[in-house]
């Protein structure tokens, strides 16, 4: 008896936290966010939630601008002292 009511303890902490989880992931209108690869960006739907915007091409990466906006980039590689950026 003692087994049950620990796990049920156990399995309700869990559920509160994932619920917690889940509240901190909501987004407001116009916000934007790129995902931990780059490669993905999703955008903020009329319910508060996260939504899958568009994949990056191959060669690029996702940035948010100052305006909060997304673009998918090209990759900078280093540049010499001397030679231009593209």
């Amino acid at each position: 008896m003692k087994f049950v009511i620990v796990v049920s303890a156990a399995l309700a902490s869990v559920a509160a936290a994932s619920k917690e989880m889940l509240q901190r992931a909501k987004c407001g209108p116009l916000q934007f966010r790129c995902d931990s690869s780059k490669r993905v960006w999703y955008l903020c739907n009329d319910s508060g939630e996260w939504e899958f915007g568009d994949r990056c091409a191959p060669g690029t990466s996702c940035m948010i601008d100052k305006l909060g906006f997304p673009h998918c980039l090209p990759k900078h590689k280093a540049v010499e002292d001397g030679q231009d950026e593209i």
